[in-house]
C-alpha cells in the first residue's frame, strides 16, 4: 500500500501557500517510490450540516466550491487526490477520533498535527 498524505484544512481559500504544500507532499511521494495519495479533509462548522452547505464569515465556501478550486490549483499535480468532508468539531481529542475513522491511521508531519495525533495537547 502506497503513502496517504493528509492534508487538513478549511481552505478558505485554497491558495498559493496551500499549493506550494502539495507540491512539496508530492515530491515526498515520489522520492518514496511514487505510491501514494494525497487525501484533503475540508473542515466544515457542525452548523452547516454533514453536505457542507450554507456560509459564515469564516467559511464563504462550500465543500464543492473548495474541492473544484483545489483540483483547478493542482492541474499539474500527477499525484491521485481524493476528498473527505469533515465537520469543525472544536475539540483536538473529538477531531482526532473522527479523522482517524476516516482513513485509519496517521503519522503527522508537521509539530501541531502531532500534538494532536498523539494525544499530547500541551503546546
Amino acid at each position: 500500500m502506497g503513502t496517504m498524505a493528509l492534508f487538513i484544512g478549511r481552505f478558505q481559500p485554497f491558495h498559493r501557500g496551500h499549493l506550494d504544500a502539495v507540491r512539496e507532499i508530492e515530491k515526498q511521494i515520489l522520492a518514496s517510490g511514487g505510491d501514494g495519495e494525497i487525501v484533503f479533509v475540508i473542515g466544515r462548522p457542525v452548523c452547516q450540516g454533514p453536505a457542507g452547505l450554507g456560509r459564515d464569515y469564516r467559511h464563504f465556501w462550500g465543500f464543492e466550491e473548495v474541492k473544484r478550486m483545489i483540483k483547478d490549483s493542482c492541474e499539474e499535480i500527477r499525484t491521485p487526490l481524493h476528498f473527505l468532508l469533515a465537520p469543525d468539531l472544536g475539540v483536538p481529542e473529538r477531531y482526532q477520533e473522527y479523522i482517524l475513522g476516516l482513513v485509519g491511521k496517521a503519522f503527522p508531519g508537521n509539530r501541531s498535527t502531532r500534538i494532536v495525533f498523539s494525544g499530547n495537547n500541551e503546546t
